[in-house]
């Protein structure tokens, strides 16, 4: 099977799929579509999809850019660390099941201190603990020059459109990286 597409599908998914798929749903498709001996996929130049809105004429149409552009909250934003920070914060939540009750907490340290722990309630899933963990970190992070770091891809996967259509990423100042609203 031949496949025409107007998007570079191997290049997206090689280097943005990562923004809003699963690493297993991101090797599904590259399995289907781009090892699969059967499938050819050939970029079709002469459709545009830029040509297809009302005041497109002459536009460029740069696929790539426009994936970013899509799945970043903000151009501003970086996932560089603070320059000189007062604080390094790290967030972990979980979730397991224990006796056959689902216990969930999360824990927002430093190298040496607790910041905050907290039991959550049952059923929470490890997604959402990780979630409240990075939460309140930034809550407790406000008027504070403060690097976060998380080993959860969680939040990256929410922080693209989908996360910023619920929730807004905005710097609260010049000195906090990430604010939730």
């Amino acid at each position: 099977m031949t496949v025409y597409t107007p998007h570079m599908i191997q290049a997206l998914l090689d280097s943005k799929g990562g923004l809003w798929l699963t690493q297993a749903r991101l090797a599904q498709y590259q399995a289907k579509l781009i090892e699969n001996p059967e499938v050819q996929l050939w970029t079709c130049s002469t459709l545009n999809p830029a040509t297809l809105l009302s005041d497109s004429e002459g536009m460029e149409y740069n696929c790539l850019e426009t994936v970013d552009l899509q799945h970043s909250s903000r151009a501003d934003l970086r996932d560089q660390p603070l320059p000189n920070p007062d604080f390094a914060w790290y967030t972990d939540g979980s979730s397991m099941v224990v006796n056959g009750q689902c216990k969930a907490g999360y824990a927002v340290v430093s190298l040496f201190d607790t910041i905050e722990a907290q039991p959550l309630p049952p059923g929470t899933s490890a997604q959402l603990a990780e979630l409240i963990a990075l939460t309140r970190a930034l809550e407790l992070a406000t008027d504070k020059r403060v690097n976060i770091f998380t080993d959860s891809r969680t939040p990256e996967l929410w922080q693209g459109a989908p996360f910023a259509r619920r929730t807004t990423l905005v710097p609260e100042e010049p000195t906090s990286q990430h604010r939730l609203n």
